[in-house]
């Protein structure tokens, strides 16, 4: 019986020891999480807590048995991954039509002495590769077991030995055939059955040095493609400056029109099967023949498309090799801009009054019109001609996963039915596109409800790292926030703007539930409390910031913007009509050369006297004898923002907005500089100016922003018409006299009546004022309230938090700030009468434990503690909360 007794006693502690391992063991996880950790580790340890494996062994159900053996795994997958892009996938009628064009040999009638093709299949550049590497910084090999990284650290030598064999690649136009074989990863789609094949999609790895080559290829073709606008306005997909938002918006915008002009709207979203494995190859080469000439990049991207095999890696072993027969392949970027090219005549099919937008393969089309049966043959008119156009483009369309919904206040519709392929289309109340569920009432209800069920999922990842005695440092609690949950509530958000406040609270408590875990703010706080101690606006005011931004952008690119989020700017002081438009540039990248002397640079400012800077820019103007020498200059100072042009004796000043940079200032000068240029016809020209960093934007080829890209394009134009420009950079306040002039005239032009007004302004300037347009308003609303937080803090800035600060701490400290703690405020939770204080019987409160309490007064005394409570609770005196709270041991009960 005694050895039965110390058994049972020896389980207990055994049991209570591994609980508590456990316990120690998670709170050591969670809390060094915090501002001083590796991002990637703090996100490998997000993703174990949200169940992403990192098991890739795949097992797959093959005729009702469970296969596990790697090889035939490798091959089954491969299989798959082969009849996908197989003949068996498309039309019988359309191969036998077009299966002759796999041995043709096109042939392009375009010049190929013409200017533009000469410069597109010149040879490669060293710089176009420092473009590409400059993109790609990983340190996991590829294939051929090269990561980009060993690329980086190669001498010169090295680097023009690469250059050379890519341009015999370019020259002859025949591609290293492992340079065409990729190893394919497979990938398990979300929320998938695991052991169902058709689960999983394909990720090609190609080997580095072919990775660099096609993404300098596709640069060019780009370039090209925009330039001369090949592609179809309505194609969002893969482009600059376009994305999901454009798509939604233009459905939006036809669904609220329709609704205010209580009429009928039909939309359909296509599902193209298999769009990018089964993509006619020889119709590519055709198109191209019709654009380009026979050069290098007609063979290269000719060859780019033969000859394609793979091999599925999966639990570390190797299938046999396959043959890609059709489609582009997988993984290269050249192929994102050959299907874009392959599926452009899309839109084209679509004749008014239906209207379509495309993202990629994402197709759809809508038509609306106050006649119910009207409107359904217009969108049956078009479903026929999409139809008769997958009989000439190779593409088809799933009649299963395609859908249809319509948008009316109107009821009981009836005959409403579109066929397809003889099938009627499935008929939806509601309808996902890129990610937005919209609703025939565009309510915003439905979404808004899947949204809160996904973003509780997430929610649980915050909750097993925020406890209120330990977890994770706010910091990155907040990053954590942000990323998961803040995401999924503003993705797109300026959609449903103007839903009822009833249904948006639905996302509301949401974002105030992740707040308070990310604070540790006790359950009665006030929510303009735990929304400023995160430092995070409420969503509505993020909101307003978003649509402010995406009118900004729309209007940067020349595209309406919807009348909903111009209604909401009404009352916003802000026009974002007057932002630089975005350009395309003239002149290809690669051989564009930006004049820019940065001679002086070498001198520093601080060890050289300004008559040493003075006396090499008399050499170095010397060799501009019969050149014009033109100063710019920017200011910006409270009072406004100026910029000037010193011509001689002509004195050009500008007056800018307020909220534009010094940089956009220095900018606008130059540009005006090469304004008057053009205008006297100076055609020789050496522009000075002290803006280095503006310059480098300047002479930045491959990625610049819209102020750059104008300027480019004008060094461009007056180049390409005789006339010899030359940027020069000198330094400021070195008694430089035309510098000195600039100067000053630019610190003028705020005030002066003769400087002439420019409202122009970048992106970058509108996301400031963008930035303090919302904060102000949320100001305003915070200045309002009668909080506790009130009392003591009049911003909206985040109080800073020691990064030594446990989270037990931090969130004592946020407690006491805001006013409710357990101690103060545990009876609302209990539905009790408010406690008193056991010491001087009067109500029991923060203000009263930290200024007033008698029973505290020695631990507050020893602590330091002001007995004003704004002083009290300042973040300058943050240590000194945290001592008395411990001395007096409030730190257990907060």
């Amino acid at each position: 019986m005694s050895d039965l007794i110390k058994l049972k006693q020896l389980r207990a502690k055994t049991r209570y020891l591994v609980k508590r391992s456990k316990t120690d063991s998670w709170k050591t996880f969670t809390s060094c999480l915090g501002p001083k950790a590796d991002s990637a580790l703090i996100w490998r340890r997000v993703g174990s807590l949200r169940g992403f494996s990192k098991n890739h062994n795949i097992h797959i159900m093959k005729d009702t048995k469970l296969c596990t053996d790697p090889d035939e795994i490798s091959n089954l997958l491969g299989d798959f991954f082969y009849h996908n892009s197989s003949d068996e996938n498309s039309n019988t009628t359309f191969l036998d039509k077009n299966v002759h064009m796999r041995n043709q040999n096109f042939i392009s009638n375009i010049n190929p002495h013409l200017d533009e093709q000469t410069k597109l299949n010149s040879p490669i550049q060293l710089t176009e590769m420092f473009r590409v590497l400059s993109k790609c910084n990983s340190l996991a090999p590829r294939p051929d077991g090269i990561p980009y990284k060993f690329i980086h650290n190669l001498p010169m030598t090295a680097l023009n030995l690469i250059i050379q064999v890519y341009n015999k690649i370019w020259s002859s136009g025949h591609i290293p055939r492992n340079w065409k074989h990729s190893i394919i990863i497979p990938i398990l789609k979300p929320k998938k059955n695991k052991f169902d094949i058709k689960s999983y999609r394909p990720i090609s790895l190609l080997n580095t040095l072919a990775k660099i080559l096609e993404k300098i290829i596709d640069y060019r073709f780009r370039w090209f493609l925009e330039k001369n606008n090949f592609l179809d306005p309505r194609q969002n997909g893969f482009r600059k400056h376009r994305s999901t938002t454009n798509s939604l918006h233009d459905i939006q915008e036809e669904i609220h029109s329709t609704l205010e002009a209580k009429q009928i709207m039909g939309l359909i979203a296509l599902d193209i099967s298999k769009a990018y494995d089964t993509t006619w190859r020889p119709r590519i080469v055709k198109k191209l023949s019709n654009i380009i000439c026979k050069g290098n990049l007609f063979n290269f991207i000719q060859n780019f498309l033969t000859d394609r095999t793979f091999q599925v890696k999966c639990n570390e072993k190797l299938s046999k090799i396959y043959s890609q027969k059709n489609g582009v392949p997988q993984g290269s970027t050249l192929s994102v801009s050959l299907f874009l090219l392959a599926i452009n005549d899309i839109p084209l099919v679509i004749q008014p009054p239906v209207m379509c937008t495309l993202l990629a393969d994402d197709f759809n089309i809508f038509c609306r019109g106050i006649n119910t049966n009207r409107t359904i043959n217009y969108l049956q008119n078009a479903i026929t001609a999409l139809q008769d156009w997958s009989l000439v483009s190779g593409f088809s369309f799933s009649v299963e996963k395609s859908q249809c919904t319509f948008f009316t206040n109107k009821r009981n519709i009836v005959n409403t039915t579109i066929y397809m392929k003889n099938i009627p289309l499935p008929i939806k109340n509601s309808i996902k596109i890129l990610g937005i569920l919209f609703d025939s009432r565009n309510t915003w209800i439905p979404h808004l409800k899947t949204i809160r069920k996904d973003s509780l999922l997430r929610m649980n990842t915050l909750k097993c790292l925020a406890h209120r005695s330990w977890g994770s440092h706010f910091s990155s609690l907040l990053q954590i926030f942000k990323a998961l949950i803040l995401s999924k509530l503003e993705y797109n958000s300026f959609l449903f703007i103007k839903a009822k406040a009833t249904a948006l609270n639905m996302i509301d408590t949401i974002h105030i539930t992740g707040l308070r875990l990310v604070t540790g703010a006790f359950r009665s706080s006030p929510i303009p409390s735990v929304l400023n101690t995160a430092g995070v606006a409420p969503l509505d005011i993020r909101r307003v910031h978003s649509s402010i931004l995406l009118a900004t952008r729309r209007t940067q690119n020349n595209l309406k913007v919807m009348n909903q989020i111009n209604d909401t700017l009404k009352d916003i002081s802000f026009s974002h009509l007057d932002v630089i438009k975005n350009e395309n540039i003239q002149t290809p990248p690669w051989l564009l050369n930006i004049p820019i002397n940065r001679e002086l640079s070498k001198y520093s400012k601080n060890d050289t006297a300004p008559i040493i800077y003075k006396q090499h820019l008399h050499s170095i103007i010397s060799g501009f004898h019969d050149f014009t020498e033109i100063y710019t200059d920017g200011s910006k100072m409270k009072n406004g923002v100026g910029a000037a042009v010193v011509v001689q004796d002509q004195v050009s000043m500008l007056r800018l907005p307020s909220f534009c940079s010094i940089y956009t200032a220095e900018a606008i000068a130059i540009s005006f500089a090469l304004d008057l240029i053009k205008t006297n016809h100076i055609h020789k020209a050496v522009i000075l100016s002290d803006s280095f960093s503006t310059l480098r934007s300047i002479e930045n080829i491959y990625n610049p922003n819209e102020i750059s890209w104008k300027i480019q394009n004008q060094i461009y134009n007056l180049t390409h018409t005789g006339y010899s420009i030359t940027l020069l950079w000198i330094p400021s306040h070195n008694q430089i006299q035309g510098n000195e002039r600039a100067d000053q005239k630019a610190r003028q032009a705020f005030t002066s009546t003769d400087a002439i007004r420019l409202n122009n302004f970048t992106l970058h300037d509108a996301k400031l004022i963008t930035s303090t347009i919302t904060n102000n308003i949320w100001l305003r609303a915070w200045k309002q309230g009668t909080s506790k937080l009130n009392e003591i803090k009049n911003t909206i800035h985040t109080w800073p938090s020691p990064s030594d600060f446990t989270r037990k701490m931090e969130t004592s400290v946020n407690r006491i700030r805001i006013g409710h703690t357990s101690l103060t405020h545990q009876y609302l939770m209990k539905k009790e009468d408010p406690p008193l204080c056991a010491s001087c019987g009067t109500p029991l409160s923060i203000k009263h434990i930290i200024t007033e309490c008698l029973l505290y007064e020695t631990d507050r005394r020893e602590a330091g503690i002001s007995n004003i409570l704004s002083e009290a609770l300042h973040p300058d005196n943050i240590r000194l909360k945290i001592t008395f709270i411990t001395k007096s041991n409030l730190i257990n009960s907060i």
